[in-house]
């Protein structure tokens, strides 16, 4: 900011960081380092900067961990990637995700790669002989794909209203898309391998109603990932001593197909309300064949991410107008299909 050619070009209380593939990991370390007063690693003093956020494109994770620690992030995090990623095929940015505590949002788009979110790399995700093993026929074109980044830059860096009408900004190449503010996070599957407890104080879960519960690590590529979700077929419910005020919300993947549930909130009067999020507008598992050999062995990955699904705060009161989220008692959550549930939760912040 001291050079003069940048004068009045830079809000210095305003400055995002972004990158692509080992950059977008980059971009992640370097807004952590500016948290804090020394570099972990060398005990050298890092710059204070006031970080808005951090973009992430197709990034790898863990490569390098400063401290030995992964990187942790209390700033906004917007991660966007390919579903049709040759390179960094397991969607390892999914795990950064997980580890953002501040506002943060994803963004897979099917048929997606990993060159063409630069207009540099060219179309192939793999040099030399490599190359000539990708199935690239079902690649989406490098325009569609930069305009998908080109959109979420946009809302995530100018106004993140946007995300609640993405679909009108973009091609139809179908993406799942997740945001999370600051929330009362009822159940996120993180604290403990015991499949009674809840994230919230004194909030317990019941799955007696369910022909499938169990919990687990979720994998957005048949392999890999590191958060946690509860994989549901059937009922699940959640008691708890208390809600907020905010929007209900949660995210949802399904393992094949589409997710199909059912949500019952009810308060501590007695007073519901029921929302089922329409099943053809939420993700289908894209499946991919991203070298040639797969389709000879049909052998496919599912690719997958989770997706949010909210019941606003004006929906409640228009369903029914004696109900308070805000003395919120229990949570039925139905699946019709074998489905993965995270982040229950209510929104308290936008």
């Amino acid at each position: 900011a001291q050079d003069p050619r940048l004068k009045d070009r830079i809000d210095a209380d305003r400055i995002y960081f972004g990158g692509h593939s080992r950059g977008g990991e980059a971009a992640a370390i370097a807004a952590s380092f500016a948290k804090l007063p020394y570099n972990p690693d060398t005990g050298e003093a890092t710059k204070t900067l006031n970080v808005a956020g951090v973009l992430a494109v197709a990034p790898t994770d863990g490569q390098y961990k400063p401290g030995d620690r992964p990187v942790a992030l209390d700033v906004p995090y917007f991660l966007v990637t390919g579903a049709w990623d040759q390179d960094v095929a397991s969607l390892e940015g999914m795990d950064q995700y997980m580890r953002a505590r501040n506002w943060r949002g994803q963004l897979m788009v099917d048929y997606a790669n990993h060159s063409q979110f630069n207009s540099n790399w060219g179309r192939l995700d793999r040099e030399g002989l490599e190359a000539l093993a990708l199935d690239t026929g079902n690649v989406l074109r490098k325009e569609d794909q930069q305009r998908y980044l080109e959109v979420a830059a946009y809302a995530f860096v100018k106004d993140r209203s946007l995300f609640d009408d993405i679909k009108a900004y973009v091609p139809e190449a179908g993406y799942a898309l997740a945001t999370e503010p600051v929330s009362y996070v009822l159940a996120d599957f993180e604290e403990d391998s015991d499949l009674t407890t809840a994230s919230a104080e004194g909030a317990s879960l019941d799955f007696t109603g369910a022909s499938t519960y169990e919990e687990g690590a979720f994998n957005p590529s048949d392999r890999g990932g590191n958060n946690h979700v509860a994989r549901l077929f059937g009922t699940l419910s959640l008691s708890a001593e208390k809600g907020a005020e905010g929007d209900f919300a949660m995210d949802v993947a399904a393992k094949r197909g589409r997710a199909d549930v059912r949500v019952k909130l009810i308060d501590a009067a007695g007073e519901a309300v029921e929302f089922h999020p329409d099943k053809d507008g939420l993700h289908a598992a894209l499946e991919t064949g991203l070298l040639k050999w797969q389709y000879a062995a049909k052998s496919w990955e599912y690719k997958r991410s989770l997706e949010t699904v909210r019941l606003s705060k004006e929906a409640m009161a228009e369903a029914n107008p004696a109900f308070s989220v805000k003395d919120l008692r229990r949570v039925e959550i139905t699946a019709k299909s074998l489905t993965e549930i995270d982040n229950i939760r209510i929104e308290t912040a936008d």
